[in-house]
């Protein structure tokens, strides 16, 4: 059963590499107001496209987290990319 809380995006994806410097967060806009959601389930969910991105993107590459907000639409785009 999910466990909804506050949670603050970009510490939270941060924390799934928090020792590599390969791995890096940033969102548009800069400051992203808190959301309701699993933490647990969406830590899960980003550590599994980063292992994607690592398989199957270039070798020891740079694997951006990129957060878009929309807040005239109230929707959030989370995209992994290698």
């Amino acid at each position: 059963m999910p466990r909804e809380e506050q949670v603050d995006m970009i510490p939270l994806l941060a924390s799934s590499r928090p020792h590599e410097k390969r791995f890096t967060v940033f969102s548009k806009p800069s400051i992203l107001p808190q959301f309701m959601c699993d933490a647990q389930l969406l830590r899960f969910i980003h550590r599994n496209a980063i292992s994607n991105a690592c398989k199957y993107g270039k070798a020891g590459g740079q694997v951006v987290t990129e957060l878009q907000y929309d807040s005239e639409n109230e929707f959030m785009t989370v995209n992994v990319i290698d």
